[in-house]
This record gives structure tokens, C-alpha cells and sequence, in this order.
């Protein structure tokens, strides 16, 4: 397809038509762009991408409807109000919402930046403590972008949900985390979910009679005055393609990707989140018991996935989890790369990566520092663990370009990545012994104080990769030596 771009992604599957259907950045084309254009943003797909005919666009925009419904639990409930009991099924037209006309005349339309990161972004990292299912994501999948649409907070009280944050005066200061939600929604929007669903079937289902993608995230964050969700029609000032969504698609700043539902057909509100087969069976931290014993980890990791795998023990373990919403912050090394020879400048490396911040949090700084290998392949948990508890001073402080886009609302909240930049004197043992080794480690904080993990928990699925980024086997090129 002409708005892929081949050659700038590593394509780890494709479907019956050739279109990738799982691919990420490539490390030296990731962080070349502050924006990441159309055609290099990673893939992230469970089944076939829906093929909605684009010939005709007026067609679309009428035939095309996005539904809004309550689950009939929902409105028995006499604790949210009145506003329920009123509220019909409405059916509203892509068009509508394309044009702000109809029912979406009066809402409110968002461009925002954000950042869009698959749970499973750095999994082969997580996989250097042990092997990780699902396909081995280096650090690209991930991608930043302008979105438009329309605000699903907006639209919620234009077809008459209250609300929850009414009570508050100010609602511009509002913290989007998750412990001030918990603290400043009204109490009868506490435990209801929005389900964004979508026309992509999932040929993971195990019912007989089928299923279809869909997620969930709180109403109370749907509805955050700060938290920017919307229904994206445009894609960097473009009408969405098809591979990411076209023709409507959720975005939902800080959640994972997968909450950011494609090819959208309804939202519903409900007092359960939504359990199609990738929430319940997919996106789940499915850990070893923490207290076992060795032998008793084992035996369970046999039972959940090795030779004894048991689909019944596994669904009953799945079935104890919550589906993953956020991430916490993360940063990732791109440049240069892990086994290869650097050039020296003034005696000094230059360091390239991205920085991703948590609950709207912006990057605050970015530490990097490097460090001579005891061993060829040392494990990345040591070199970290060696890293911490180095001298203070060898850590460099990295230069950041941050989100100043004008379509930030908050100067406080950002949803967009930072690009970070260092420059690293290699260890004098490596520069007398240019066949040593040496790595680089990097870390990072956001502007609330919130420190990037060293190590990230294994987990099955290989999600939540947060450690700090480890890149080794670096040599100084043969010409410098």
C-alpha cells in the first residue's frame, strides 16, 4: 500500500494480502521524526485490518454509524440518575462526526499529540531473563502523532451523560492520574466502564458464535476534562487510513495500544469492562505466585504454557487478572546499536533514544551513562544492577526535545514522547583495549518525580517491558583505535 512505508519497518507478519499486519520502526528510522509520519507508524493487529471501501467517501459517511448505548444493568442503577432512564440508543452517522454537523454540532473537537505504544513494546528485552511469548517487539513499537476528532467527554454530555466532574470549579487543574480520578470523579460514575467497539472480528474467540475486537477503559477517564480522549478521524492532519483505523478509531492518550480501538462502531456504557477475547485471554499480567518455591514456579509455568499446558488452569488464572491499561514510564536506547562499532568524537559516543512519561507527566530528565562489560554477553538485570551502584557523577544528563505543540491544553499534561540526545566518554579500559566491550545504560524521570523502573516483573505475555534500556557488545570502530 502506498502509504506504508516498507523499508522504514521490521515486518514481523502479514496478512493474505500482503499488508503487514505486525511491523515496528526500525531502530534508525524511529526517532529521526519528533512526529512519526503516516507511513512509519508501527502495526499492531490480532486478525485481518477491516477493508472498508474508500472510492466513494460520501458513502462512508453515511453508511458508517457509531452506536451509543447503555447495558441494561446501567440503567437500573437508581444511584446514577435520572439522565440514564432518558437516554435512547442513538446511531451517529461518520459523517457527523467528520463534519461536526447533526448531533455533534455543538462537540467540542480535539487535535492533540500522543504517544501510541503496544503493551508489548521491548518484549525481547524482558525476554533476556526468560523467554517471553508473542512476537519478540524490539523498541518500535511505538510511534507519535497528531490526532483530531471528536472529545468522547464532550460528546457523553451532548447526548446527555452528566458530568462527573460538574462539582469541580476549575476543572482546567485537574490531574489526569490515576489516584486523582479516583479522588475527583462523583462517586455514581465509581466502578462504570465505556466499551469502545469495533467491526474487526477476532478469530480468537471461543464462543460459538463469534466475537468481535473490542476494550474498555473507566468512564472516569473517558471523561477526564485532561485526559483527551477522542473518536480520531485524522491521522497527522489526514483523514485515518486503513491500516489505522479509517474510518474512526479511539485514542486514548496513556493507555496502551490496544485500548485505542480501530475501525470503531459503538461505545456503550457498562458496569463491567469489556471482555472480548484479546481483554480476557491476551492483555493480562499472567505472573508466577510470588511467595512459590522454585520447583512450585516451574510447575506453574508448565501448567500455564510449557508441555503440561492446561487451557483450562490457564483461563482460570487469566480469569484472577484485570486487563492492562497504562504504562509506566520507559525509555528506550536507539542509537547506536547493541553489537556494533561506534565512532569516536572528542573521545566521546553520541546517544540517541526516546523517553515516554506517565499519567500525562512529561520527562523531566534522562540519565545515561556507560560502563565496561565483565563479559561479552553480560545479562542486561547485571549491567543494570552495576549501573545503580556506580558513582552518582558517571551519570550524564541527556538534552530533551519535549512536546510545545500549541494543540497542548495544559502546559502540565503531555501525552507525547521526548527525543533525547548525549554525548558519553568511553571507559578508558575500552579506549586502550578497543576489543573489550563496553554498554550503556539509560533511565528516566517525569516531571512529578516518578522514576523509570530498573526491572520489570516476567511476566507469560512478555507486557509492561519498563526496565531501564540496556544497549552492549559495543566496540570502538577499528580506524579510531
Amino acid at each position: 500500500m502506498s502509504n506504508i512505508d516498507n523499508d522504514a519497518l521490521t515486518i514481523h507478519q502479514k496478512d493474505r494480502h500482503g499488508i503487514p499486519l505486525n511491523a515496528e520502526v526500525n531502530k534508525d528510522e524511529l526517532i529521526r521524526d519528533f512526529i512519526t509520519p503516516t507511513e512509519k507508524i508501527f502495526h499492531r493487529n490480532h486478525d485481518d485490518i477491516v477493508q472498508i471501501p474508500k472510492a466513494s467517501l460520501n458513502a462512508v459517511e453515511e453508511e458508517w454509524r457509531v452506536s451509543i448505548t447503555l447495558d441494561d444493568e446501567v440503567a437500573k442503577q437508581e444511584r446514577i440518575g435520572s439522565w440514564v432512564k432518558s437516554l435512547p440508543s442513538i446511531l451517529i452517522p461518520y459523517g457527523d462526526l467528520l463534519h461536526a454537523k447533526g448531533k455533534c454540532k455543538d462537540v467540542k473537537r480535539i487535535r492533540t499529540t500522543a504517544t501510541l505504544e503496544c503493551a508489548g513494546n521491548r518484549r525481547e528485552d524482558l525476554s533476556d531473563q526468560e523467554k517471553t511469548e508473542g512476537i519478540q517487539w524490539s523498541s518500535g513499537a511505538i510511534s507519535t502523532a497528531h490526532w483530531y476528532g471528536i472529545s468522547i467527554r464532550d460528546l457523553l454530555i451532548q447526548v446527555g451523560i452528566e458530568d462527573p466532574y460538574k462539582h469541580h470549579k476549575d476543572l482546567f487543574s485537574l490531574q489526569p492520574s490515576e489516584s486523582d480520578i479516583a479522588k475527583d470523579c462523583a462517586t455514581w460514575a465509581t466502578g462504570l466502564h465505556i466499551h469502545m467497539l469495533s467491526a474487526q472480528p477476532t478469530s480468537e474467540s471461543d464462543q460459538p458464535t463469534g466475537e468481535y475486537f473490542g476494550a474498555s477503559i473507566p468512564l472516569s477517564v473517558a471523561m477526564h476534562p485532561q485526559q483527551q480522549c477522542i473518536l480520531a478521524t485524522h491521522q497527522n492532519d489526514q483523514i485515518l487510513t486503513q491500516s489505522h483505523g479509517f474510518p474512526l478509531r479511539a485514542v486514548i492518550p496513556g493507555h496502551v495500544g490496544a485500548r485505542w480501538v480501530k475501525w470503531l462502531r459503538g461505545l456503550r456504557i457498562s458496569t463491567k469492562p469489556e471482555d472480548s477475547p484479546p481483554m480476557r485471554l491476551d492483555y493480562k499480567l499472567l505472573k508466577p505466585p510470588k511467595d512459590a518455591s522454585e520447583e512450585e514456579k516451574n510447575a506453574w509455568k508448565a501448567k500455564i504454557s510449557g508441555e503440561e499446558k492446561d487451557e483450562d488452569f490457564r483461563k482460570a488464572e487469566l480469569s484472577k487478572e484485570e486487563p492492562m491499561q497504562t504504562l509506566g514510564v520507559g525509555s528506550a536506547i536507539e542509537e547506536p546499536k547493541s553489537d556494533s562499532n561506534v565512532s569516536l568524537d572528542s573521545g566521546k559516543i553520541t546517544v540517541r533514544g526516546y523517553a515516554v512519561g506517565q499519567d500525562g507527566s512529561q520527562i523531566a530528565k534522562v540519565e545515561v551513562t556507560v560502563l565496561a562489560q565483565n563479559e561479552e554477553q553480560e545479562r542486561l538485570s547485571s549491567l543494570r544492577d552495576r549501573a545503580e551502584s556506580g558513582r552518582k557523577d558517571q551519570w550524564i544528563q541527556a538534552t530533551l526535545q519535549t512536546d510545545t505543540s500549541a494543540s497542548r491544553s495544559n502546559e502540565n499534561v503531555s501525552w507525547a514522547w521526548s527525543l533525547w540526545e548525549a554525548q558519553l566518554p568511553v571507559p578508558s579500559a575500552n579506549k586502550d583495549n578497543g576489543s573489550a566491550c563496553f554498554a550503556i545504560v539509560a533511565r528516566a524521570t517525569t516531571t512529578s518525580g516518578v522514576e523509570q523502573e530498573k526491572e520489570s516483573d516476567w511476566n507469560v505475555r512478555g507486557f509492561n517491558t519498563r526496565s531501564w534500556p540496556v544497549i552492549r557488545g559495543l566496540r570502538i570502530d577499528e580506524s579510531q583505535k
